[in-house]
C-alpha cells in the first residue's frame, strides 16, 4: 500500500491479483477504480561477459528469456560499478528457451 502518487509495485508470485486504486482531488474527494492483472512467470538470462574475438564462444551479447518482451532495456555497470553505458535499448526477439 502506497500514498505516493507515483508508485511502482513488485510481484514476488505468479498469478492474478485485483487492486484497488484510490486517488482523492484537490477537495478531497475519493474516486477509485480497481482491474484484474495477471502475473505470468518467466526467467531471463542475460550473460555477465562476452568476447568478440570470433571463437564461437560468447562472441554476441544477447538475453535469452521465455518471453518476447518486444523491447528490452539494460543499464550497463563496469567490474568498479561505473556506469559504461546508461540506457542499452534492444528491440530484436531474444532467443527464446526450449
Amino acid at each position: 500500500m502506497s500514498t505516493e502518487s507515483d508508485f511502482t509495485h513488485f510481484y514476488t508470485q505468479s498469478g492474478s491479483d485485483y487492486p484497488l486504486q484510490i486517488a482523492y482531488n484537490e477537495f478531497g474527494c475519493a474516486d477509485s477504480i480497481r482491474a484484474e492483472v495477471f502475473v505470468e512467470p518467466f526467467a531471463i538470462y542475460i550473460p555477465n561477459t562476452f568476447i568478440p574475438d570470433a571463437d564461437g564462444l560468447n562472441d554476441n551479447f544477447l538475453p535469452i528469456t521465455d518471453l518476447n518482451p518486444g523491447v528490452l532495456k539494460m543499464v550497463i555497470f563496469g567490474i568498479d560499478l561505473v556506469l559504461l553505458i546508461p540506457a542499452l535499448m534492444i528491440s530484436a526477439t531474444p532467443v527464446l528457451l526450449a
